[in-house]
């Protein structure tokens, strides 16, 4: 092969790992925008084109987060169920599962939660949640209710960000701290706030 075929066979070939690259990156973005906004067989059908489930963006959102944020639970289901990864952390240092619960996504956290099984998020977070003994049989003790999972979460940090008001309130008598700041820096206060939950606002002031 001369020195011109073999130029031009070099550049057939960058220019074919380019257009994957390009294309790889397009199903990526879809398999985002699909996984946000609900559209599960559009997400069955990139995953099956070669679309990267754990691809992040510039956020570093993966299509898990994305569903879970937006409460997705069937497109939720079909990630877990491909093998989607969920200890990922976005930008603000949020897993899927804290995803959904600082959207107020109860039932789709505790799916995530009994798919991950992840020991940090204890009883009482659970309880916070409304699952597990749904905070009637949990001892919140001080160190129980300060008590911080993997992403910074307190049990008050859950109880604010899914409403559950009467979980709250026995936190917040047990000595839980309402200033405690998750690693993003937002306290149980100002989640309350952001989801409208105004009875766990109250009880906090």
């Amino acid at each position: 092969m001369g020195v011109c075929e073999a130029r031009a066979c070099s550049r057939r070939a960058s220019e074919g790992e380019a257009m994957a690259t390009a294309s790889q990156t397009e199903l990526n973005a879809a398999l985002w925008e699909a996984a946000g906004v609900g559209d599960g067989p559009e997400v069955s059908r990139l995953l099956a084109a070669g679309a990267n489930m754990n691809a992040v963006d510039e956020d570093n959102y993966t299509a898990l987060h994305e569903a879970a944020l937006e409460g997705h639970a069937h497109v939720v289901e079909l990630l877990l169920g491909a093998g989607a990864r969920t200890d990922v952390c976005n930008a603000t240092g949020n897993d899927a599962l804290h995803c959904a619960i600082a959207a107020g996504h109860a039932a789709l956290a505790h799916r995530i939660w009994c798919h991950t099984r992840d020991a940090r998020f204890t009883h009482a977070h659970l309880a916070a949640l409304g699952y597990g003994d749904v905070g009637t049989e949990v001892a919140f003790t001080v160190e129980v209710a300060n008590a911080v999972d993997g992403c910074g979460y307190t049990p008050l940090h859950v109880a604010a960000a899914v409403g559950n008001a009467d979980v709250l309130t026995r936190l917040v008598s047990a000595g839980a701290a309402v200033e405690a700041a998750d690693e993003d820096g937002a306290t149980p206060l100002y989640i309350a706030c952001c989801n409208g939950n105004e009875a766990c606002v109250d009880a906090m002031l």
